[in-house]
């Protein structure tokens, strides 16, 4: 097996969906972190930073709006890109202040979600 990709977390509180995405980054080369709401996924993040962030919008305890807001205020984390995955079709209008660098709807065409999480994590690694 070759090196892996980069690591990317999952932040998903449907556990078949969360389940699905790992293992479809898996069997593409990333290492994979899952976390079922963003108070599990800012922990997993500062514990150790990812190179790319997957994050649904309404999950219990703290949905990934709040994740946002959280990652906004903390130096080192908001510089990790986040794809935010929701079948909330109002989301780009309610995240247009840029907390996502890629809002796809759900359930996402696998092709392109792998597209963008491949050019994610080749730009975050080309600037460091």
């Amino acid at each position: 097996m070759s090196a892996t990709r980069g690591t990317v977390l999952v932040i998903e509180d449907d556990a078949d969906v969360r389940e699905v995405l790992a293992d479809v980054l898996r069997a593409h080369g990333y290492t994979v972190v899952t976390a079922g709401d963003g108070e599990d996924g800012l922990r997993a993040a500062r514990g150790a930073p990812p190179g790319l962030i997957l994050l649904d919008l309404m999950m219990p305890r703290m949905s990934g709006y709040e994740f946002l807001e959280v990652r906004a205020t903390d130096r080192e984390l908001r510089a990790i890109p986040v794809i935010v995955l929701t079948a909330d079709r109002s989301a780009n209008d309610r995240l247009s202040d840029g907390g996502a660098a890629l809002v796809l709807s759900k359930p996402p065409a696998l092709d392109q979600l792998l597209d963008s999480v491949t050019a994610l994590c080749r730009d975050r690694a080309a600037t460091g």
